[in-house]
């Protein structure tokens, strides 16, 4: 096991720092150590060396291994001396560490080292001495230095001195400076003032030289025109006075216009920074849809580089193939080679066997006449029948020869037939290959084509989808349009209880027209797990997959003929159940709803799409209340969506809603149940994954929850149908108060921006 051991130089002057050294647990310490400390401090000799262990109270010995130096794991720590150290704490009388030094003197004895300690003491004696003499010099020089050190310090004392006082002046300096600039500012108020009251002043002057005026007109009149009437005296002085008072209103008037400037001027700049806002609104709104269009093109480069790698690959193999070809062109060319070699080879041998085949003829020839000479010299002497004797074992030995020859000439054609078979079928082999590469040449040709079809198609695609989504944004926007103009969507609960004082009693209104019918009915139940899956990752939603349909049997029920409740978009009949299977229903009355577009319908999951807003309200709305249940903040009631009823009637489908005692509401409002359905409207939208918000929150309390009805689900692209009122009514929420903001932040999620 590894360890790092921390080393504590104790009174070293080179190094004061910790050495840390690693090391193995069943390593030498003493030995390792002295090496590579020996490496760090050069100037000591290594035989100076002393490492003492706190944690065992033992000098380390030359055999002492990691492991027996530590009591446990956590304690790494060694002291390390110099022996020299150790001996002058001795000589100078000093007690610390003269454990250590008894048990390095112990140690020394078992080593045999206890003589060269002695010499060392009496050497360091000697020294300490010198050392001593040494001292009283330097002790000398030290007061010198003393007495400079204190020169010193009385001058940085005055030097600091003087530094405060230039601190505190410029303080002082700073304070006098800012109480210029209040006297400054004081002034410039006073200079003001004085100036309102130096007008003030003119207009009393102005005044008092009119009274003064009309006092020496008065005078005047008195002394002159003493034979006048007081009448007149009287109607003058009326007409002054009337011109002060028009003089004191025009300065009345002049004080409002300037008052009324200064206002207009505040609010053009309001009026600039509001135009401003609106413009920096707009260039976030170009910025939106521009990183949007550019995310676009980033995608379909990434997949022209995607179809362009596919193309690189396909390029590459085909390279591949192409080199494989030579290759196997090259080999081909090769045995073609070895082939007229052996063809060479063999018609040389052919040549030399039709040469020996002339000499074997014409030794033959030669032997037929010698045998001539003999038929005619048979009565010839003993040498002739040795020559006949040599002659006969030299035919004997053209022959062998001329059968070895023949010998050789039939391996050779074996050979060559064997060769010759063999190049055949490298011809075949290299034929094959050859028609292989291009089988294979003709597949990549056929790839890349497609490839390049794909991409055409691709991009058609692309452009296409582009064509929609500008189709659709044309198609929302007017569809937004048409909406704000109708202002609001009204259902057909609510047109019902707005008009008709007592829904619940319909059948004893006068002149009302009734049929009887009967009606297969199933309740429609959902598998919540399912469903919030579908719409919390938003995989477009079946209904189909996440309805439970609960068969409730055949009902005898009163249908109203006219329409009763003439919502926006739905039209509602009312309905009272006479009789049903085990009487559950009874005298309950029903609102029979239609959407325009769907008032007959034959297939049962078409009637479906009429309940599509209420089913996925009521997924929701449980949800929702699930998790407000375990968050921090206690909800201000419970609510619940209505469960909705699919009727058969004479081979059509119809939805229908139960209803319920209690006046009808709209939340609207900012109360806190407002408060706490707009924080549910707002919970819809994020938990979709920002692709369906629930609005339009209606319905009526039974006594101890809400049970809502005609929900409208909306999406940012208003592709819901005619009641989705798309962005409108999310940009509608962006702006909340505190209480909303509560429950979203109890629920862990944030708010819409």
């Amino acid at each position: 096991m590894k360890r790092i051991i921390r080393i504590n130089p104790i009174n070293i002057p080179v190094q004061n720092a910790p050495i840390l050294l690693e090391m193995m647990d069943n390593d030498l310490f003493y030995i390792k150590a002295k090496k590579q400390l020996a490496e760090q401090l050069k100037d000591y000799d290594q035989n100076e060396f002393v490492f003492y262990s706190k944690s065992r109270n033992k000098l380390v010995n030359e055999n002492d291994r990691v492991s027996k130096l530590f009591l446990n794991k956590d304690q790494n720590e060694i002291e390390f001396y110099l022996t020299s150290y150790l001996i002058k704490q001795v000589v100078f009388g000093g007690q610390a560490n003269v454990g250590i030094l008894q048990q390095g003197n112990n140690n020394d004895n078992n080593d045999n080292n206890s003589r060269d300690l002695e010499n060392k003491i009496q050497e360091l004696k000697l020294e300490n001495n010198k050392l001593q003499n040494q001292l009283k010099l330097k002790q000398e020089k030290i007061d010198q230095q003393g007495d400079n050190l204190i020169q010193l310090e009385n001058y940085e004392k005055q030097f600091k001195k003087q530094l405060k006082e230039g601190e505190e002046f410029r303080v002082q300096m700073k304070k006098k400076y800012e109480d210029i600039l209040q006297v400054n500012l004081q002034l410039k108020n006073d200079l003001k003032n004085k100036e309102d009251q130096i007008e003030e002043f003119k207009f009393q002057q102005v005044t008092f030289e009119a009274e003064k005026k009309y006092l020496q007109e008065q005078n005047k009149r008195e002394n002159y025109y003493s034979k006048q009437s007081t009448v007149e005296n009287d109607n003058q002085m009326e007409e002054i006075i009337l011109e002060l008072e028009k003089f004191k209103k025009m300065y009345e008037k002049e004080k409002f216009e300037r008052l009324k400037i200064t206002e207009i001027l505040s609010n053009i700049k309001d009026v600039q920074i509001q135009q401003k806002n609106n413009v920096f609104q707009k260039l976030e709104e170009i910025n939106q849809t521009r990183n949007q269009t550019e995310y676009d093109i980033i995608n379909l480069r990434e997949e022209l580089k995607r179809s362009v790698e596919t193309c690189r690959q396909f390029k590459e193999q085909t390279i591949q193939q192409r080199k494989e070809i030579f290759h196997l062109e090259d080999k081909f060319k090769r045995a073609q080679e070895k082939n007229t070699k052996l063809e060479e080879e063999l018609q040389n041998k052919n040549e030399e066997i039709q040469k020996l085949k002339k000499i074997i003829e014409e030794k033959q020839q030669d032997i037929y006449k010698q045998n001539l000479l003999i038929e005619k010299n048979n009565h010839s002497n003993n040498l002739q029948e040795t020559q006949m004797h040599k002659l006969t074992d030299e035919i004997s030995n053209l022959k062998q020869q001329l059968e070895n020859e023949t010998k050789n000439i039939n391996k050779l054609q074996l050979e060559n037939e064997s060769k010759s078979i063999e190049i055949e079928k490298l011809e075949k082999q290299i034929k094959a290959e050859i028609e292989k590469l291009e089988i294979l040449k003709q597949q990549f040709r056929n790839q890349f084509e497609k490839l390049e079809k794909q991409l055409e198609t691709e991009i058609e695609k692309q452009k296409q989808i582009e064509q929609k989504k500008t189709q659709l944004i044309k198609r929302i926007k007017e569809n937004v349009l048409r909406k704000v103009k109708i202002e609001k969507i009204i259902s057909c609960t609510e047109n019902l209880f707005k008009n008709c004082s007592k829904p619940l009693e319909f059948l004893k209104l006068e002149g009302i027209m009734i049929s009887d019918l009967i009606a297969e009915v199933q309740i429609i139940r959902v598998d919540n797990n399912k469903a919030l899956q579908s719409l919390t990752n938003y995989d477009d939603p079946n209904i189909a997959e996440f309805i439970v349909m609960e068969s409730l049997g055949n009902w005898e029920i009163k249908k109203s003929i006219a329409i009763n409740g003439d919502g926006t978009k739905r039209k509602g009949f009312l309905m009272q159940v006479m009789k049903c299977e085990k009487n559950l229903y009874d005298n309950q009355v029903f609102i029979i709803k239609q959407l325009e577009g769907y008032e007959k319908i034959v297939n049962k999951f078409d009637a479906l799409y009429v309940a599509q807003n209420s089913l996925i309200a009521k997924i929701l709305a449980e949800h929702f209340q699930e998790k407000i249940q375990k968050a921090s903040i206690k909800p201000p009631c419970k609510f619940a969506y209505n469960d909705p009823y699919l009727l058969k009637i004479d081979g059509n489908y119809y939805i229908a809603e139960r209803l319920i005692k209690g006046n009808f509401l709209k939340f609207d409002q900012e109360t806190d149940i407002g408060n706490y359905f707009q924080a549910f409207q707002i919970f819809t939208y994020l938990v979709t994954q920002k692709m369906l918000m629930v609005s339009n929150i209606q319905g009526n309390f039974n006594g101890s929850e809400y049970i809502l009805c005609d929900p409208i689900i909306s999406s940012p692209e208003g592709i819901l149908g005619d009641e989705d009122l798309g962005e409108q009514l999310i940009d509608s929420l962006q702006e909340t108060n505190e209480c909303v903001k509560n429950y979203l932040q109890s629920l862990g999620i944030l708010h819409l921006s």
